[in-house]
């Protein structure tokens, strides 16, 4: 990462900060504040910080020799199928030395990566932990900035999340004010904070536009059960 940032610092700004968005490694970058910042690795941080408080007991950034035949196999999409492209004996995550990035690049279960889905959704808060304020999870789920993507994908960014806008929701995408994200194996979480309602996803397969048409049709149906638990609650 240090690495990187001398790279980056040599590099010219695409605008002023603050101006707009664009897909970058700045939470990588501030992955390494929070290093200087805790005067620890982001692995540990993470651990103390998160990942306990929350009972996530499978998510790190390196994975050992007793979890190691736990991991599930990465593929590519190809015109003839999916190819194997990381086993767990040839993973990146059985290496110590490999990049702590704080932009992604962890290991876990699906059940830990919906309990800090359920935590967001829940304003901060789960089983009686409180991670975070519910005041800064309002503004992660806040737009700040256009992201210039499709519309049925993350329209607008609030803090680290893809959110929807009043036109994504016109189509039956994503809602307006509802969040998420992908990850480069096409890990997938959405969350509807008006009605608590949560979903990850996990294909572990590097795929194209196929992939995208279907988390549509998942984000359709998401958004008419979010729908009818509104309308619920208002019969309520």
């Amino acid at each position: 990462m240090d690495e990187l940032i001398g790279r980056l610092a040599a590099a010219p700004l695409l605008f002023q900060p603050g101006e707009r968005w664009h897909y970058s490694n700045s939470i990588g970058v501030f992955g390494v504040v929070i290093e200087r910042a805790a005067g620890m690795s982001l692995n540990q941080f993470f651990a103390r910080s998160i990942f306990a408080p929350l009972g996530m007991e499978d998510t790190t950034f390196l994975v050992d020799g007793a979890q190691a035949p736990r991991l599930v196999t990465s593929y590519v999409a190809t015109e003839d199928g999916i190819n194997a492209v990381e086993t767990s004996d040839h993973s990146e995550y059985r290496n110590p030395a490999r990049m702590f990035d704080g932009g992604g690049a962890l290991a876990g279960t699906m059940d830990d990566y919906l309990r800090f889905a359920q935590m967001l959704a829940n304003g901060g808060e789960l089983d009686g932990v409180r991670l975070l304020s519910r005041h800064s999870v309002d503004d992660m789920f806040t737009a700040h900035f256009q992201t210039g993507g499709s519309a049925h994908e993350n329209a607008m960014f609030g803090l680290g999340l893809g959110l929807g806008d009043a036109a994504s929701e016109a189509i039956g995408s994503m809602p307006a004010g509802a969040g998420g994200w992908s990850g480069s194996a096409n890990s997938y979480f959405f969350i509807d904070p008006r009605v608590r309602l949560v979903a990850v996803v996990m294909t572990n397969e590097l795929t194209g536009p196929a992939y995208t048409d279907r988390t549509v049709r998942l984000r359709s149906l998401l958004n008419r059960a979010g729908a009818q638990l509104r309308d619920e609650a208002v019969r309520r």
